[in-house]
């Protein structure tokens, strides 16, 4: 990442610095889910909503993820 700073006496500050990694991946994000959502769900409720959300641009509406989550 690199920033520049431009000081009210025209000083111009600058720095770069190499950041870590800023996205998780697909599995990352899957299995944080997993994880928490099954507090809350049964494994069966968890692998299908996760199928929905990874489907999602395919649905034809949010009607098939809502039933899931509020059975």
């Amino acid at each position: 990442m690199r920033v520049e700073v431009y000081l009210k006496d025209g000083t111009r500050l600058d720095e770069q610095h190499d950041a870590p990694r800023a996205f998780a991946s697909d599995g990352d994000i899957i299995n944080k889910f997993r994880n928490l959502a099954s507090h809350r769900f049964d494994s069966k409720r968890v692998d299908r909503l996760v199928e929905l959300v990874m489907g999602l641009d395919s649905l034809p509406n949010l009607g098939p993820m809502l039933n899931t989550l509020y059975l």
